[in-house]
């Protein structure tokens, strides 16, 4: 969403990111297809609205994005967190084709399980009627805010309550600032972003964490990864929630 490239002393302050609608969709699994590799999944039209209702005739899909399935994730309803009878289940389809998530009526799609990439978990067999999914309709596709080699950053008073892809990446940069960074889960919502928090790759110099909060993420909270050659030091002063 917001993109910087070969910039020296970058600092955003005060910034909020939301989606109006969950880049990702929870509901139920109705029945499956084991020929075909798909199952009839059913949701809550209202919370995750799947078409335009404003248009006449065959109603389109609300967001394009929303004809992928990039990621099959077990979820425990109760507890509002990853697990419960479906917690077998955590597939990266990360090369989803399009209408891998195709729409069939009021609140109930088709969602094809095609070979995945990564599969963490059990694949489709352990996909059964009557568990909770959650489907990500974007994994790894964009992200919130990414530094590519710039210096000198400070994040502060920022809060993600939504994004495609991880929430802060930060490339090949170096000395990096988080001050009251939030990824938090908007309320009623099961996810945050759609991957990880923050994400760190080749970066040099100091990365500070503090005051923060890393929550609901859809996968790492904080990542990094950087080469022994580059000399990296890290500091953080934050809190987790699952």
């Amino acid at each position: 969403l917001l993109q910087f490239d070969d910039c020296r002393s970058v600092t955003v302050i005060g910034l909020t990111m939301d989606a109006p609608r969950p880049l990702y969709t929870l509901g139920r699994v109705e029945s499956t297809e084991k020929n075909t590799s798909r199952f009839r999944f059913r949701v809550d039209p209202l919370q995750y609205p799947l078409v335009d209702p404003s248009s006449s005739g065959k109603q389109p899909l609300l967001w394009p994005w929303l004809g992928y399935a990039q990621a099959i994730l077990g979820w425990d309803p109760q507890q509002n967190r990853p697990g419960g009878p479906a917690k077998a289940i955590d597939i990266y389809q990360l090369n989803a084709r399009p209408d891998s998530f195709q729409v069939v009526g009021e609140g109930v799609a088709d969602v094809h399980v095609s070979s995945s990439d990564m599969t963490n978990g059990a694949g489709f067999d352990a996909i059964k009627a009557g568990q909770t999914l959650l489907v990500r309709h974007a994994v790894y596709t964009s992200s919130g805010l990414l530094m590519n080699n710039c210096s000198n950053v400070a994040i502060k008073d920022v809060t993600l309550f939504a994004s495609p892809g991880m929430g802060f990446v930060a490339q090949r940069s170096r000395d990096i600032t988080l001050t009251h960074y939030r990824v938090a889960r908007h309320e009623g919502r099961p996810l945050s972003t759609c991957a990880d928090a923050a994400h760190f790759e080749a970066c040099g110099g100091h990365i500070d964490i503090t005051r923060s909060l890393f929550e609901g993420q859809g996968d790492d909270g904080v990542n990094v990864r950087c080469s022994r050659n580059v000399g990296t030091t890290l500091s953080c002063l934050c809190s987790t929630a699952s």
